[in-house]
């Protein structure tokens, strides 16, 4: 597989969950307490401990790695820019607003996920990914025009999942982390 040069991203305040800090440059993130002096802007997730890149792609090939380190839950992949950013998918019908995001395709998030030492593919049901050793540093792969987001590790460049869709909106890097004392790090290779 031959991935483009990898983008240079920053991590998006606004679309930060109030409990989620991100470090001065932009490139870390970690759970922390609530930040008393967030506002609850329409583009920040108020239930989901998330935050998007600065950065969304509406055409072209793009890659970037993230440094996993020994974070124990997360997911990172895409997400379309009209994800459900707060409490429930239909604020209209009082059921349906009591349900609480679930990333995945449908909702408009294509990503993997560690949890309780299993590594799997957000799809609907979830596929549980056979990952032969820890995972490190994990690698994404945008095809916009392909509709195709894949993962790999991303020490030894080994396939780990592709999604194929098509993409009609802007997408942009999606990130969850969920304990405390866990940092997702974009990794810059200098170039």
């Amino acid at each position: 597989m031959c991935f483009p040069v990898p983008a240079l991203l920053t991590l998006d305040p606004l679309t930060a969950n109030a409990h989620l800090i991100l470090s001065g440059d932009g490139t870390e993130v970690k759970v922390g307490e609530k930040q008393e002096d967030i506002p609850d802007n329409p583009e920040r997730f108020s239930r989901w401990l998330s935050v998007l890149a600065s950065e969304g792609y509406t055409s072209g090939r793009h890659s970037w790695e993230v440094d996993v380190g020994d974070s124990t839950v997360w997911q990172l992949g895409v997400a379309k820019a009209s994800v459900p950013r707060k409490r429930g998918f239909a604020p209209f019908h009082w059921q349906e607003s009591r349900k609480f995001f679930t990333p995945e395709p449908q909702a408009g998030v294509w990503a993997l996920a560690l949890q309780d030492g299993d590594y799997t593919a957000l799809t609907s049901p979830p596929i549980e990914l056979q990952v032969k050793n820890k995972l490190r540093r994990l690698g994404v792969f945008l095809d916009y025009s392909e509709g195709q987001v894949s993962f790999y590790n991303a020490d030894d460049v080994s396939h780990l999942y592709t999604f194929k869709d098509t993409f009609t909106e802007a997408i942009y890097p999606y990130f969850y982390i969920a304990h405390k004392g866990d940092t997702l790090k974009l990794i810059s290779l200098g170039l």
